[in-house]
């Protein structure tokens, strides 16, 4: 029981892969998929998106995406999620023509490419995209910062509910704020029926746009106004998540001393600095963090908050936090590969297990992952729920 390590790029003889990775699970079908860009070195990338997928037989499988869709090379790290309502899965990239143009990659009956920003008429974008699933609206959400610094927001309502097409809105102009100092991120709110953008404002300052079910939009709010929260960010893209458990919100962010905060909303913003009181470790300089709710299941009926980040030691952290608080807990240690990367984090809720992935320093992709039974064939990691 506890957390373990498995090196897929060592273990199936994979291609080596630059940045961040991306990775979501696919309930419906019981699949796990990392998409990362390939290449061995910051200056030495491929521009081919790579997929890594596998069942429950926890055997994987690798895709060339540009192969088998026909996709432009990439110059960006991927993000993607997962559209359940149209069961499609989907990657946001920028390519390597200079024009700003979004490209989408999306899987229904095989990978298949698409321009965003040719399809929505959108302002050019200045860094990649972020995009998630909105429920409540039943729509697709991607969030950039346009060439303009106007934090962009494009929606797609799902093909059941009428017309399919990608509708573009600049939220700095329809509603409001400071020009976009960095790339924004966005997340929905089950619990709230809402859909939330976070930003990094001129100001400094982190401001948070609210979309409704309507897919209409408020002006921005400054999360952090009259707290004494950090005195500056290092990193963006700012992707919050809701705890249903308890109906709150939560942005997480790193300082430039490196230290994790935690904005939550519970009806008012707080805010929390999580590694300095505990003495954990800093997040690695040009990383940021990844956050995830594990809700109460059947087999783990204590719902948690999550936030993992690679540390300036290139060991991956995480920072827990059940009814008695918050606590650290490293899940590598020296015998694993030294993590490179932000990491991208779920909770897989039908298995009750968790899922870290990260690009190491000798650019392999590596899956931690924690579940509650026993395994005798890997080094466990430290348990860390309540009995």
């Amino acid at each position: 029981m506890g957390w373990t390590a498995r090196n897929l790029t060592d273990a199936f003889h994979f291609p080596t892969g630059v940045f961040a990775p991306a990775a979501y699970d696919f309930p419906d079908d019981r699949t796990r998929h990392v998409i990362y860009l390939g290449g061995s070195g910051v200056s030495d990338n491929t521009g081919i998106l790579h997929e890594l997928y596998c069942g429950t037989d926890d055997v994987w499988h690798e895709k060339d995406l540009m192969d088998e869709s026909g996709a432009p090379h990439s110059s960006s790290p991927p993000k993607a999620y997962l559209f359940v309502l149209e069961g499609t899965q989907h990657v946001l990239y920028l390519g390597t023509t200079a024009d700003g143009h979004l490209r989408e990659l999306y899987q229904d009956d095989g990978w298949h490419a698409n321009d965003l920003t040719a399809d929505s008429g959108a302002q050019a974008a200045q860094k990649a995209a972020q995009g998630f699933e909105y429920s409540a609206g039943r729509a697709q959400v991607v969030v950039f910062q346009g060439i303009d610094r106007h934090v962009h927001v494009l929606t797609r309502k799902s093909k059941d509910d009428g017309d399919p097409t990608w509708v573009h809105k600049d939220l700095t102009w329809d509603h409001g704020g400071p020009l976009c100092a960095r790339a924004p991120g966005g997340y929905a709110f089950s619990a709230g029926g809402t859909m939330h953008v976070d930003y990094l404002g001129d100001d400094g300052r982190i401001y948070e746009y609210t979309g409704t079910s309507n897919l209409t939009w408020g002006e921005p709010v400054d999360i952090g106004a009259g707290l004494d929260g950090p005195d500056g960010f290092a990193d963006d893209a700012y992707r919050g998540y809701g705890f249903t458990a308890d109906g709150t919100r939560h942005v997480d962010v790193v300082d430039t001393s490196g230290d994790v905060w935690e904005f939550s909303f519970d009806g008012t913003w707080s805010v929390e600095n999580l590694t300095a009181p505990r003495g954990a470790e800093h997040v690695l300089a040009g990383t940021s963090v990844s956050a995830y709710a594990f809700e109460a299941t059947d087999a783990v009926p204590v719902a948690t908050q999550h936030v993992v980040y690679a540390g300036g030691d290139h060991r991956i952290h995480e920072l827990w936090k059940d009814p008695t608080g918050w606590h650290e807990n490293p899940l590598t240690n020296a015998d694993d590969p030294g993590a490179e990367s932000t990491p991208s984090a779920f909770a897989d809720h039908a298995t009750s297990t968790q899922h870290v992935f990260y690009t190491s320093q000798a650019n392999q992709i590596v899956e931690l992952r924690w579940t509650d039974r026993p395994s005798l064939s890997e080094v466990v990691r430290p348990r860390h729920r309540l009995d």
